[in-house]
């Protein structure tokens, strides 16, 4: 099973199995897209701009699973550049059955720092091109 998340230039991809089922959470990096995969079948997709999603979905043996999902912010740590902070909890009944919990931050002070310094040198040098 690859890493979770696993990162392409369009979906960032969550997998996981339970008891026969092969589990895919998919959510879009450019646009506003998720999608829930049950052993390759498309159970749901939703446009949602929120930070948080709730889904539920059906399985063939009847069992309703419920997707928490969304991007969080660890309380109490500096910022760190290593990676995104998604988190996903799934849930049968009252028993949880999946947990991605955030290792890092999105942004760190680094990172914000080279946005300062590139959005400087771009404001600096490319717009009087454009303005003038």
């Amino acid at each position: 099973m690859k890493k979770n998340p696993s990162f392409s230039f369009k979906w960032a991809t969550i997998l996981f199995n339970y008891k026969d089922y092969q589990i895919k959470y998919r959510n879009g990096m450019w646009n506003s897209v998720e999608e829930i995969w049950v052993n390759d079948e498309l159970k749901h997709r939703q446009a949602s701009w929120k930070w948080r999603t709730q889904n539920s979905v059906e399985l063939s043996n009847g069992e309703t699973l419920n997707f928490d999902f969304g991007y969080e912010k660890i309380k109490g740590k500096r910022f760190s550049i290593k990676g995104p902070a998604l988190s996903l909890y799934v849930k049968s009944g009252e028993n949880e059955i999946f947990r991605l919990e955030p290792k890092n931050e999105i942004i760190g002070w680094k990172g914000l720092l080279a946005c300062l310094i590139i959005g400087f040198l771009f404001g600096f040098f490319v717009l009087p091109l454009i303005f003038v």
